[in-house]
């Protein structure tokens, strides 16, 4: 219990010292940091990518937040190590991200059949014109893009590749 109560008011502290460095900061739960990385200049992955550098390694990033998740059994010395990474970055223009795109796919045949299907992947350019044959859910925002059955246009793909989908399973 004590050690947990430590981590706790570790996570407390390093929350204070990254906003004292200017990073803002979205409310979550107490063992977990969210950075909204635009308003220190970075996306999300950039930020991700810039603290794995220094040796901090991220749970989640995305186009707009990098996420540290910790544990009951955090060694301390972790949390002077971000600290210390943090300390590394230097600001950059915030930015306001893109919003994310809305896509209204059209269905082409029933989900279910397109599931059953023989079905290849392909790089993602090749599906243009194609029927997915999958669900294709990047996180965030955990919510498919596109569904088995619909067919896949240049709006699809636009977002697809948005959210760094490099190939896809289509019907044959």
């Amino acid at each position: 219990k004590k050690r947990a109560e430590r981590v706790f008011a570790e996570i407390k502290r390093l929350k204070s010292n990254l906003r004292d460095l200017g990073f803002s900061l979205k409310e979550s739960d107490f063992m977990r940091v969210t950075v909204d990385a635009p308003q220190y200049g970075y996306s999300g992955t950039e930020l991700a990518e810039a603290l794995r550098k220094r040796g901090v390694e991220s749970e989640f990033s995305d186009l707009r937040y990098t996420v540290l998740l910790f544990s009951a059994a955090q060694p301390m010395e972790d949390f002077e190590k971000i600290v210390e990474a943090a300390k590394e970055i230097k600001p950059k223009k915030p930015f306001i991200p893109e919003n994310p795109p809305v896509i209204r796919p059209k269905a082409a045949i029933d989900p279910r059949e397109a599931v059953f299907s023989p079905a290849e992947a392909v790089p993602l350019k090749k599906a243009a014109g194609r029927i997915c044959a999958d669900i294709n859910t990047p996180c965030p925002p955990c919510v498919p893009l596109v569904m088995p059955g619909e067919f896949i246009d240049g709006e699809s793909l636009g977002a697809l590749c948005r959210y760094g989908i490099e190939s896809l399973r289509v019907i044959k």
